[in-house]
């Protein structure tokens, strides 16, 4: 489970990459439906996501875009026991900013939930080839009823390698080339990982290619966008 957290929190930092409402690494467009695919480290598809924007609410550099993301299975059909999730993404200023408790602060089960506590993710308005941002420390808490267990999250080395193409199954796009190291440490055990995120970013889409490897360069899991409906 904890995995599962740490894998979500990943997408959503990786996804909050802003610039100016107009010109934004996310879709503001409502009905905007984005279909990514998640690769094993053989490159063997485990599993889709499904991401609709369900509203936008206010004008120009502020605005608040409320999502639903849904986990699909090999057949991209909806997953058994598992309900779509709703959350939301806020510009704030012309900066993206990612609300990640909207994401994990919702019940395992009976009596248990999950919270984040910690730097808010903020982007600058601009972003450029060379950009280094701001590195961020955060706390994942999961209540499990008799005990608490906290895993926490640094991001550091979060910076803009480069604008390129890139091609994914959803088509050919020039993208920001973003890198982020993100290590994770369980409290409980006191065990620390630490992997490298790096994404593909395409304004007005977001990431449509992310691949994520552990500390030799391995890869991990990597994920591609397969289908864009606007």
């Amino acid at each position: 489970m904890i995995k599962k957290i740490i894998f979500t929190t990943l997408m959503v930092i990786v996804t909050a990459v802003g610039a100016f409402a107009g010109d934004v690494f996310f879709p503001t467009k409502k009905g905007t439906v984005l279909v990514m695919a998640l690769s094993d480290a053989k490159g063997k598809v485990e599993s889709y996501g499904r991401t609709t924007v369900k509203d936008v609410k206010g004008a120009g550099d502020n605005l608040t875009i409320v999502c639903q993301t849904e986990a699909l299975d090999k057949k991209r059909q909806p997953e058994k026991n598992s309900a779509p999730i709703e959350y939301t993404m806020q510009i704030i200023d012309g900066a993206v900013v990612a609300d990640i408790n909207s994401i994990l602060k919702l019940p395992i089960a009976a009596g248990e939930g999950i919270t984040i506590s910690g730097d808010t993710l903020r982007i600058p308005a601009k972003i450029k080839p060379g950009d280094k941002f701001k590195d961020a420390k955060m706390a994942i808490t999961m209540d499990l009823g008799a005990m608490k267990m906290t895993t926490e999250v640094a991001v550091t080395n979060f910076k803009c390698l480069a604008v390129e193409s890139v091609t994914v199954p959803a088509g050919t796009f020039e993208a920001y080339k973003i890198t982020q190291t993100v290590s994770s440490t369980n409290k409980m055990v006191n065990i620390t990982q630490t992997m490298t995120v790096v994404s593909w970013n395409v304004l007005g889409v977001g990431p449509v290619k992310s691949v994520i490897t552990d500390e030799k360069g391995k890869v991990q899991t990597t994920t591609e966008l397969h289908e864009i409906i606007k």
